[in-house]
């Protein structure tokens, strides 16, 4: 059964008028982590400013996208690669050349800007590495991305897992205060995607509430190369932990595992991740959403962002697909409909059938890139905020109706997750 918090109903209603004017950093993402990405920057943090009516916005046409002059100095050259602000400091993943550069793993630290320290102060993250004694040639770093939820910092963690032979994903938490190690409700240092939710069998049914690994004959192999991460709680209670898969192509949203000891059951998937045979070739693709033949060949997804509608409650995730069988990325933003598969008479795919919506992009990029909603979320009329990734086109704020405007072209900034709200 899916765990709850004592659940928390809530009546939504949209002020009659609230203008909103949010900053927007853009920092440099390296996508190979170069190693010299520190605190000795002195490239000042390039901002966007967003300016809308957030009870009334419909369209990209109702957003002022302009140039940002916040009221101090961050010099963040660039992170590898994701980052995060939480109370008026800036947190990004950094390599100080001690984690190797490996397609955009890794980081060994990461750098806290803020207005009294705008070159950084580095972390430490080296005792990440500690966690997993056993990983093939000590690889086990953070990797991607990281979320700030609360005062906790989750990390997704790439390492060489010894029984699959090759690079697997783990989630490994952190107090912001002190930066010692939240273990699961389980008492584990960390949260193993393979060790807890893999299954090996090739069938379709089996790899619907198990993550399908297999064998691989490198351990350079990365399965699945996850990047998204972020924990919430829903309205009714519910405590969630969820991720993306880019090699997978798809999000997954699981009980949160530091949360209950019955955490970590796979409760939605969204997207099409491959159906492998024992040999590791993939035969065909699932369909988790209800995504159909509007999906094409899947390749490539990036970040996670919960949000609930102001206009009608509902919630949702969304997440950016670097190609889904056309010319362009796509943003994707679907109903969270969670499942446990103990409810379930029989299994396949339209378990996790859900409502979604697509929005097209004005480009394709084969990395990075990353989106979240903004404004009262209405169907048909909804609003986001993207980051191009390794296009290096800076962002953009685009609307259902196809309406765009943009900021920044010429920059690659991972995400669009590092923005505040000027009061």
């Amino acid at each position: 059964m899916i765990s709850k918090r004592t659940a928390v109903f809530l009546t939504f209603f949209l002020p009659s008028a609230m203008g909103v004017t949010e900053m927007v950093a853009l920092p440099a993402a390296g996508g190979g982590a170069p190693p010299m990405l520190k605190s000795t920057s002195t490239s000042e943090l390039d901002w966007a400013s967003l300016t809308y009516d957030s009870s009334t916005i419909t369209s990209a046409s109702n957003v002022t996208l302009t140039s940002g002059s916040p009221d101090f100095e961050i010099y963040a050259g660039a992170f590898s690669l994701a980052g995060r602000w939480k109370d008026g400091k800036l947190y990004g993943l950094t390599n100080v050349g001690n984690a190797p550069e490996d397609g955009g793993c890794c980081a060994d630290s990461f750098t806290v800007y803020s207005s009294s320290s705008p070159s950084g102060d580095v972390v430490d993250l080296s005792f990440i590495t500690d966690l997993f004694p056993s990983a093939i040639d000590g690889y086990a770093y953070p990797t991607h991305t990281f979320d700030i939820v609360d005062d906790l910092m989750y990390l997704m963690v790439q390492y060489k897992d010894p029984a699959l032979g090759a690079k697997a994903d783990a989630i490994v938490v952190l107090e912001m205060d002190t930066y010692e190690v939240v273990q699961t409700a389980q008492g584990d240092d960390y949260f193993s995607l393979y060790e807890k939710l893999a299954t090996t069998e090739t069938d379709s049914a089996s790899s619907v509430f198990s993550i399908q690994h297999y064998a691989a004959s490198s351990s350079d192999t990365e399965e699945w190369h996850g990047n998204g991460v972020t924990a919430f709680t829903m309205q009714d209670g519910t405590d969630i932990l969820a991720i993306t898969h880019r090699s997978f192509n798809e999000a997954i949203l699981m009980t949160n595992p530091y949360t209950a000891k019955n955490g970590g059951e796979i409760v939605q998937r969204f997207g099409k991740p491959g159906l492998y045979n024992a040999m590791g070739k993939s035969q065909t693709q699932h369909d988790f959403g209800g995504i159909g033949s509007t999906g094409g060949d899947w390749n490539g997804m990036h970040n996670v962002y919960y949000s609930v509608s102001p206009s009608d409650g509902t919630e949702t995730i969304t997440v950016f697909v670097n190609s889904d069988g056309g010319s362009s990325s796509a943003v994707y933003n679907f109903d969270i409909n969670l499942v446990s598969e103990s409810d379930l008479g029989s299994v396949d795919d339209t378990a996790f059938d859900t409502e979604w919506r697509k929005v097209s992009l004005p480009f394709q990029t084969g990395s990075q890139g990353g989106a979240r909603p903004i404004g009262p979320q209405y169907d048909g009329s909804r609003v986001f905020v993207v980051a191009s990734g390794g296009a290096s086109k800076g962002i953009y704020v685009i609307s259902e109706d196809g309406e765009y405007s943009n900021y920044g072209d010429g920059e690659g900034t991972y995400d669009p997750f590092v923005f505040y709200t000027v009061e």
